[in-house]
């Protein structure tokens, strides 16, 4: 009797290590579970609160348009012009400020006043450059020009007639 007895007790021992053991398993398991939860929450934090990337590396963007803005407000805007393809910077209120122009025989930069109206107008082509400046009306008050034969100066009155020109 004492050898049934004693298969007894180590049975009893035995179930009872294999229940310590399995108890450690649970507790090991919970405490994974809650690590890789947290894991989870703190590699999606970044997206979660509207992580943007300070810097953006490509060698090479198309965009159509690009708006710089403070909260809502675009304060300035580069984007093409539909009809010429030029490019163009407007400003908050969508006027021109600079146009970037590519006519076929040079290349040129206009610029614009408050109002959205060219004042002046710095080109280059085929045969030389030139500095157009222009009233309030847009019509031409100054023209230099720089071309194959030597430069040029001409003055325009209001009316947009030929006051003065050297040589």
């Amino acid at each position: 009797m004492l050898l049934g007895r004693s298969q007894l007790n180590e049975n009893r021992q035995g179930d009872f290590i294999i229940l310590q053991q399995i108890d450690a398993l649970r507790r090991e398991n919970r405490f994974l579970k809650v690590g890789l939860i947290f894991c989870l929450v703190l590699s999606s934090l970044p997206y979660l609160t509207g992580f943007q990337p300070e810097t953006i590396r490509a060698k090479r963007l198309t965009v159509e348009r690009i708006d710089f803005a403070k909260g809502e407000l675009v304060t300035l805007s580069i984007a093409t012009d539909e009809k010429t393809l030029d490019l163009v910077i407007k400003d908050a209120t969508n006027e021109p400020v600079y146009r970037f122009v590519h006519p076929l025989m040079g290349r040129g930069l206009w610029v614009y006043n408050a109002k959205g109206k060219p004042t002046a107008m710095l080109c280059s082509g085929l045969f030389g450059g030139g500095l157009v400046l222009l009233n309030g009306d847009g019509r031409v008050a100054i023209d230099i020009g720089a071309e194959d034969k030597g430069g040029r100066l001409r003055v325009f009155n209001y009316d947009g007639k030929l006051v003065w020109s050297a040589p």
